[in-house]
């Protein structure tokens, strides 16, 4: 089984030698580690240089353009030749048995066409008290509906799988790609993955890889402190959300398209993104009429459960109701 790594790079001089030794010290040899860098302007060329000048299983691409990480994650994909692609930041390090587990889930389950782990998060050196999944909130409870085939529902409703967790069936690329620009890469593939199959996924409870947390990296965690997350959510009550919802809209509507011209979207699943895409236009909608209508609008997708179906929960309800109507 022929394993890639595709990695993307932008002035990560300051961890990306630490990350690719990591890489190399798996106790399972990636065939290729193909690395496109984005126009890096500080001295990570010429260190991914000293690396591939020693091993020849690295492949370096170096942009003629800046791409944006989405995109270049996007080239790099396309790029590899292995049967199994693993994703790979600039910023972290594996443990040395990652690949080993990974490949060893693949094997073990070959019906899955991705596998994602749990991650410890580090600020610089030092462990912190949390892992990704704290951050993210993808609990018991999430983690046995993930089993029990209702993937694609709660990757809808957040993102809880990052691409350095991340590898996939290469076979598969020509069903995720291009990557919508309204999308983060992991999110995408993940999401495209699940509506092809909603039992696509398995996870590895481990974490297998160090998640650095510092202010220059394209995609942060959430705070795992639910007291910050009482007075985040409080104050996102006082605040127009009128272009989450849109950038949302946007979002859904690219993925049924996408779906649609690749001829990959069931009767089912169509009728549940248009449900879905109703539920948030009709939210943002509320921005624009009467507080006595936002009333009757609440209600009556409450009545209809398609904040059940569709929110988090149903205190979405009562958070619709304070924001909209009360504040």
């Amino acid at each position: 089984m022929k394993i890639s790594i595709a990695m993307c790079t932008y002035n990560g001089e300051r961890y990306i030698a630490e990350q690719i030794r990591s890489i190399l010290n798996q106790t399972l040899k990636p065939d290729e580690i193909l690395i496109c860098d984005d126009l890096s302007t500080d001295n990570t060329k010429n260190i991914l240089k000293d690396f591939a000048s020693k091993y020849p299983n690295i492949k370096l691409i170096f942009n003629e353009k800046n791409l944006g990480f989405v995109k270049n994650f996007e080239k790099a994909i396309s790029l590899c030749s292995g049967e199994i692609i693993f994703l790979s930041d600039q910023d972290d390090v594996w443990e040395k048995e990652k690949i080993k587990k990974m490949i060893d889930a693949f094997l073990q389950f070959p019906k899955k066409s991705y596998i994602f782990s749990n991650a410890d998060a580090y600020s610089e050196n030092k462990k912190l008290n949390y892992t990704l999944w704290d951050s993210v909130n993808f609990n018991s409870e999430k983690q046995r509906k993930f089993n029990d085939g209702y993937q694609k529902e709660q990757l809808l409703r957040n993102s809880f799988i990052y691409g350095s967790t991340l590898a996939f069936r290469a076979n598969f690329k020509k069903h995720i790609l291009p990557i919508s620009s309204e999308f983060y890469h992991d999110n995408w593939i993940v999401l495209i993955l699940s509506f092809l199959d909603n039992n696509a996924g398995k996870f590895i409870p481990e974490s297998l890889i160090k998640y650095r947390v510092h202010s220059s990296q394209s995609i942060g965690l959430p705070t795992n402190k639910k007291w910050l997350r009482f007075f985040r959510d409080f104050n996102n009550l006082r605040q127009s959300h009128k272009k989450g919802f849109e950038k949302k809209i946007r979002m859904l509507s690219d993925l049924k398209i996408f779906l649609e011209t690749n001829k990959i979207l069931t009767q089912k699943n169509r009728t549940y993104l248009d449900e879905l895409l109703y539920f948030f236009s009709e939210r943002n909608r509320m921005y624009e009429v009467s507080k006595g209508k936002r009333i009757k609008m609440i209600f009556w997708l409450y009545k209809n459960n398609f904040y059940k179906k569709y929110s988090t929960s149903n205190w979405v309800t009562l958070k619709d109701i304070i924001q909209k109507v009360i504040l």
